[in-house]
């Protein structure tokens, strides 16, 4: 870290033009416009001084929000603060944002294959970029970013995952010691020399030959990749942290948690700008990662001493490996053990879904736990074929048919409980994939209760379902928990007195009771034809599992208004959104508004485990990202620092936050009126209704998820 200090007419030309570029990326992030930016760029000239200090001294960026943006959107720059000096990374971390993106490191054709193959675009919106490109003269992905295509953060993953291999610890050693002039090229070569002899590091190396003290090595990398540098061998690392992750996990990715600061993990890497390995231990433990640097024969010292260990500490990071079993499948092993081993294993990890996935070069098995997708093995070669084929006996399909999509079901005991496994095959490029759905009668919900409602949304959702008629929707994208929201409804009204009808794709769990019907396209068996067949069986509650097309919305609308009361899910982002579709779907205002009761919008974010569940004071970054105002000291916000019970991810479970729309006579003025989504909310917020994103928040102030579960999945 060097202080900004230009006086030579030279150099702050050459600032400048690092400054516009770093303007260019802050305006493509959004953190400020043009305005803004084109002002600040007129003190720097004016003033001397770094973009950065601009922004930072006249209060147009606050030091707390402009690091946390940085360092959320994975880009080279640092800010430090400190008895009010700035201080800013030297001018060539701004090359170092431009740099990423330099063009001949990007072919357009491979970069257009990526992104097809991966669906990230249609061919349409690559067609749309190619011709805008072709009219500015921009590379290819400046260009996506400008038409917002894509993010400039989706851009740098892509670039890592599809340019240049990651580089070495060697190559960045002896790129920092060239740089630096600490070594001559003849004693580089001798030392790469004995290197290859020795199979020691080349940092290693330089230590023990006394070239380099162990802090001087770490000054020159800092210089080189702008990142912290931590001794791990000064370190005292808590050995509840080697149990943030697998101990395998850390030896083949180099990393070691170093520190847990409230919602932070600071994590010690031998490539700390490898942003995959960055958002995989965020992924994995819930918490934002700050990335550092440390020496790789430092890093696997202390990681073999961890394995090593005869402590109970060693033990249990041993037991824990056992239980996320990620381990590399003995060959020798039958498809049917292997099968038996990722069904039980699925059932112990509380997962819901394994997916069975063709990679090269071998394939990976992931489960499904709360929501997100972990590796837990991989399978050799040799019983690729034979494992998928060994499933598909299983689910009763045809194993001599590998070109077109199937699916099946599994009827099995597992662990003593019963399960009806759904599964379901595509071809891929690389092989057959396979997934499957986990379904136990155990896991259903019985009642609102088990939701996670707010007491005030509870009975918000109760005065809806004891109306004898009308419609209720529940809404959100797939996997939100609407049907499990429709199930706990009906069996509120499941009683003697009611003929209970639901037509679903599929059925997923058998509600004594309540009468279930499955559709089958295969002999014309639809969401639509299915409603107006049991619309002749003298139902007095139906439920459709999704309103689809105009052809199942008119008939959804007819039974509504015909005085039954009527189950649905809809995809839309929240509440008045609904109003919108059934609109779309061709359905007239006045029938809306006399047909609807209201609607539950809703998303599912992963519990804090209460086991470890720890308490810390948030930033006021976080506090004004949630509206809670800029005094941290009156918040208390949790989050999970990992343990046995919860597989060390911070996160046991997971519970609903709710968006509750009731129509009223305003809102139904209001429908029939055509006001737009914005005018709905307005109204129904002044009428009691929580927002997705308050419902969240309070679920924070609970201890109950954390900050990071809500932005997941709530647009704040």
């Amino acid at each position: 870290m060097v202080e900004v200090e230009l006086s030579d007419s030279v150099e702050q030309e050459v600032q400048l033009e690092k400054d516009q570029r770093l303007a260019v990326l802050l305006r493509d992030m959004g953190l400020l416009d043009a305005d803004d930016l084109g002002k600040a760029l007129a003190q720097c000239q004016r003033r001397h001084e770094h973009l950065l200090q601009v922004l930072l001294i006249d209060g147009t960026l606050s030091f707390e929000v402009l690091q946390d943006l940085l360092l959320d959107a994975r880009l080279p720059v640092a800010v430090t603060e400190s008895n009010a000096t700035i201080a800013v990374v030297d001018g060539g971390a701004t090359e170092g944002m431009e740099g990423a993106f330099d063009a001949p490191r990007i072919d357009d054709e491979r970069l257009q294959a990526f992104l097809l193959a991966q669906g990230r675009l249609t061919q349409g919106q690559l067609d749309a970029a190619i011709a805008e490109q072709q009219h500015t003269g921009h590379p290819l992905w400046r260009t996506l970013i400008n038409l917002e295509l894509l993010t400039p953060q989706d851009m740098m993953q892509i670039l890592k995952s599809q340019g240049e291999p990651a580089r070495s610890q060697d190559r960045l050693v002896a790129e920092a010691l060239q740089a630096a002039h600490r070594l001559t090229p003849d004693q580089l070569k001798q030392i790469e020399q004995e290197r290859q002899v020795r199979r020691k590091s080349l940092a290693q190396l330089c230590i023990e030959k006394g070239w380099l003290s162990r802090v001087e090595m770490g000054r020159l990398l800092e210089q080189q990749v702008h990142l912290p540098f931590v001794d791990v061998h000064r370190l005292t690392i808590d050995h509840g942290l080697l149990r943030v992750l697998p101990v395998s996990y850390l030896r083949e990715h180099q990393v070691l948690p170093v520190r847990l600061d409230g919602e932070e993990l600071w994590l010690a890497m031998v490539d700390p700008q490898n942003l995959s390995v960055v958002d995989s231990v965020a992924l994995l433990t819930g918490h934002r990662v700050r990335p550092m640097l440390a020496l790789e024969a430092d890093i696997q010292e202390r990681l073999e001493a961890v394995e090593g260990t005869q402590s109970p500490e060693g033990r249990l990071t041993r037991r824990r490996e056992a239980e996320w079993r990620t381990l590399e499948v003995d060959e020798t092993g039958t498809a049917v053990q292997l099968a038996n081993t990722i069904l039980e294993g699925a059932v112990r990890a509380r997962a819901t879904d394994i997916h069975v996935e063709p990679q090269i070069p071998r394939m990976r098995v992931r489960y499904r736990i709360d929501g997100m997708l972990f590796d837990v093995l991989t399978v050799p070669p040799a019983l690729q074929m034979p494992l998928i084929s060994r499933l598909k006996i299983l689910a009763d399909m045809d194993i001599t048919e590998r070109r077109l999509p199937q699916d099946g079901h599994i009827t099995s005991q597992i662990g003593g409980q019963e399960y009806n496994l759904r599964v379901a095959t595509i071809p891929t490029t690389l092989g057959e994939k396979l997934v499957i759905r986990l379904l136990s009668k155990s896991n259903v919900l019985t009642g609102l209760k088990q939701l996670g409602l707010e007491p005030e949304d509870e009975a918000r959702l109760r005065s809806l379902i004891a109306r004898p008629q009308g419609m209720i929707l529940a809404t959100g994208p797939i996997g939100s928990g609407k049907t499990t929201t429709l199930y706990a409804a009906l069996n509120e009204v499941n009683i003697l007195t009611n003929n209970i009808l639901t037509i679903e794709d599929p059925v997923e769990y058998q509600l004594a009771g309540i009468n279930q019907v499955e559709v089958d396209p295969k002999i014309g068996l639809t969401f639509a034809s299915g409603l107006r067949s049991i619309l002749r069986q003298d139902a007095d509650i139906l439920m459709v599992g999704e309103i689809r097309d105009t052809e199942t919305a008119t008939v959804a609308v007819r039974a509504a208004l015909t005085g039954q009361q009527f189950f649905s899910t809809l995809h839309t982002n929240d509440a008045p959104g609904a109003i919108t579709t059934l609109g779309n779907f061709g359905i007239q205002p006045y029938l809306i508004a006399s047909s609807l009761s209201g609607v539950v919008a809703q998303r599912l974010v992963r519990r804090i485990c209460s086991a470890c569940r720890r308490w810390y004071t948030p930033s006021a970054a976080v506090l004004r990202q949630f509206g809670l105002g800029t005094q941290p000291s009156e918040y208390r916000f949790a989050y999970g620092a990992g343990c046995e019970e919860c597989y060390h991810t911070g996160y046991l479970g997971r519970t609903g936050i709710f968006e509750i729309l009731k129509v009223s006579d305003g809102i139904k003025h209001l429908i029939i009126e055509r006001a737009s989504e914005r005018e709905l909310q307005g109204l129904a917020i002044r009428e009691g209704m929580s927002t997705l994103q308050q419902s969240g928040v309070k679920k924070i102030l609970q201890g109950m998820t954390t900050p990071q579960e809500v932005v997941r999945e709530v647009l704040l």
